[in-house]
């Protein structure tokens, strides 16, 4: 049994093994498709077990701003329609490549993370290969100052991409 279908490893501080790249062959894809602004959306759709590390392969989606699609069992009576969609709405859907995004705030706050569907987190600013009606991003704010009392605190989320 590898170390990923070992249930012993479950609750943990092994559990990461089975949550992290067995390798970093995909990781390095992924960069190199992120520097070429190249998005990648998977599309599984097994009828029989298959020996698939679908955690090494996740990393190409999520660090493109790509999404990862599994039907397993997969049937084409009951799952046919589905996958149609699927790919459907990933070819028809408003989306914007070369994304750059940064969120600024007020004086004595900061953006600490940002968080989404995504493995880029540069901060101050995120930067990914396109961005879809179907993502959402958030970030956290830390206060680092108090703030005065009667006074207002502003955000401010932009987001350049092309079309």
């Amino acid at each position: 049994m590898a170390a990923r279908d070992d249930p012993k490893l479950y609750n943990t501080d092994k559990e990461k093994v089975i949550l992290s790249p067995a390798n970093d062959h995909y990781i390095k894809l992924g960069e190199e498709c992120h520097k070429a602004r190249i998005t990648v959306d998977l599309f599984y759709a097994l009828n029989q077990y298959k020996a698939l590390d679908l955690t090494s392969i996740a990393v190409l989606p999520s660090m493109t701003g790509g999404d990862l699609h599994l039907m397993y069992p997969f049937d084409i009576n009951k799952h046919g329609e589905k996958l149609h969609y699927e790919i459907y709405r990933t070819l028809t859907r408003t989306s914007g490549s070369e994304v750059q995004i940064k969120a600024r705030v007020s004086a004595g706050m900061s953006v600490a993370e940002y968080f989404g569907g995504f493995t880029v987190k540069e901060t101050p600013d995120i930067s990914l290969a396109s961005i879809d009606a179907d993502k959402s991003i958030g970030f956290l704010i830390r206060v680092e100052e108090k703030l005065k009392e009667n006074t207002l605190a502003f955000v401010q989320f932009a987001m350049l991409y092309t079309t």
